[in-house]
C-alpha cells in the first residue's frame, strides 16, 4: 500500500519528532525538528544514492525508472493506495476471492501541510513521485476491474 509520498514524508518527519521528544532511543539522532534542514538532508542521502528513510529502500528489489513495473508485476499481488483505502482494499479482497469488509476506522488526517516544499520533494525524490503516479494508474485499473 502506497501513499503519497510527500504526505507521507512530513507525517513520517511529524511522527519520528515526536517519538523523539518524548525520548524515545531508537537510533534516530538526526531526525531534525526543522522541516527545512530534514528535508534537505534526507535529499543530500536520495543523491547519494538512497535515503533510507524512502520508501524505495524497502522493497523486495533495487527500483529504477526502467524496472519498477517490472518489479510491481513480478512481485507484488495487489498495488493499494492510501488515499483510496476504502476501494482499494474491496478490489484486493475480491481479487483473493474473499468477502470485503467495512473500513473499522478512518484515520484522517488535517490535510497536507508545508505545502511551499511540495515542488523541492517531487524535484529531488522524483522516482518515488513517478512510481506513485504509475501506482495510481494500475490500482484506477485494478479497482475497475475488480469492482
Amino acid at each position: 500500500m502506497l501513499r503519497d509520498p510527500y504526505a507521507r514524508f512530513v507525517s513520517q518527519w511529524r511522527f519520528l519528532n515526536q517519538r523523539k521528544q518524548r525520548g524515545v532511543e531508537d537510533g534516530l539522532d538526526d531526525v531534525d525538528p526543522n522541516l527545512e534542514r530534514w528535508i534537505h538532508r534526507r535529499a543530500e542521502d536520495m543523491a547519494r544514492g538512497c535515503d533510507s528513510y524512502s520508501f524505495l529502500c524497502h522493497f523486495p528489489r533495487e527500483l529504477t525508472r526502467d524496472n519498477f513495473a517490472a518489479v510491481l508485476d513480478e512481485y507484488f499481488v495487489f498495488v493499494a493506495i492510501l488515499e483510496r483505502v476504502g476501494p482499494s482494499l474491496t478490489a484486493l479482497a475480491k481479487a483473493l476471492g474473499r468477502q470485503p469488509m467495512e473500513m473499522p476506522h478512518v484515520n484522517v488526517s488535517a490535510g497536507e501541510s508545508y505545502p511551499e516544499y511540495r515542488g523541492f520533494h517531487e524535484a529531488h525524490f522524483a522516482l518515488e513521485h513517478e512510481l506513485y503516479a504509475y501506482c495510481l494508474q494500475l490500482n484506477a485499473r485494478l479497482i475497475d476491474y475488480y469492482c
